[in-house]
């Protein structure tokens, strides 16, 4: 659920921050920038909860 929800919020915003130029390319960069910055995000914020999950356990 959480996915579906992010997807579209950031579909949403990618829709609201579009370029009204043909400069499609940079667009395509700078979306996959801000898409593997997230991954990174979230994968480290996954990380950080599974550690404290792991020290409270023990």
């Amino acid at each position: 659920m959480f996915n579906s929800i992010f997807g579209l919020a950031v579909e949403k915003t990618a829709n609201a921050l579009a370029f009204k130029t043909d400069d499609s390319e940079w667009r395509v960069i700078l979306w996959h920038c801000f898409l593997l910055f997230c991954s990174i995000y979230s994968l480290a914020a996954m990380l950080r909860v599974l550690a404290l999950t792991a020290r409270r356990l023990h």
